[in-house]
Parts: C-alpha cells; structure tokens; sequence
C-alpha cells in the first residue's frame, strides 16, 4: 500500500527495563503497543518511583483488557519483575503473564510502601 509505514518488529531485544512514575492509565496502551513489537522478550522489568498517586490513576486496565491484547512475548518471557506498584494495573498486568507467559520461570513483585517483596520460582 502505497505511503502506508510498515510496523517495526523488534525481534532482537530480549530484555526491557521501564523506569516510570507508575504504570498509569495513560501510558498502558504505549506499553502494550511497544509490547506487542517484541515478540522475543526474555526479561522484562517496571520500576516505579515511590510517589503519592491516587490509586484510581493507575487502575483502569483488568484482566479481561490484558487478555485481548495477546502479547506476542507470552511465549518467550522468562522473568518479570514489578518494583514499586500503585494501583492495579502492574498487578493485573501479572496476572496476566502469570497465566499466560508459557515459560515463565521467574516472577518477582516489590512493593516500596511495606517493604513486600514477593518472588515466585516456576519449574
């Protein structure tokens, strides 16, 4: 098709770092979009910096929106890592690799307000 722009695959990163105030509602679709483009992620990381943000801001994508999405590194991913969350969007997000992610070995989730840290190993 003429003057149309080709989707940029990026099939050779294997690991993603994503350094962000929170996991806002906002940005989801971006992260999706840029999600969507790696279908050969091993590791992905969230970090979020520790800030007083209202829950609601960071709490409009369930499981049921992650599930549409159909990430192509679902089968792929072998860690993910979440620091720092607010809201549910970083937690339904895990859910979702959780049930999803065909080769996930490891998953860990650091919360900053309690000092949580939950690790998960799969075999």
């Amino acid at each position: 098709m003429e003057g149309s722009t080709p989707t940029l695959i990026l099939d050779n990163i294997r690991n993603l770092s994503i350094d962000c105030e929170t996991l806002k509602n906002k940005l989801v679709p971006a992260v999706v979009t840029l999600l969507r483009r790696m279908p050969n992620l091993d590791i992905l990381c969230t970090a979020a910096s520790c800030v007083n943000l209202a829950p609601e801001k960071a709490s409009h994508f369930g499981n049921a929106y992650w599930k549409r999405q159909n990430l192509p590194c679902n089968h792929e991913l072998k860690e993910l890592s979440l620091k720092n969350s607010y809201g549910s969007n970083e937690i339904e997000f895990a859910r979702y690799i959780l049930e999803h992610a065909q080769n996930l070995k490891k998953m860990a989730i650091v919360h900053c307000d309690v000092g949580l840290r939950i690790l998960i190993e799969l075999n």
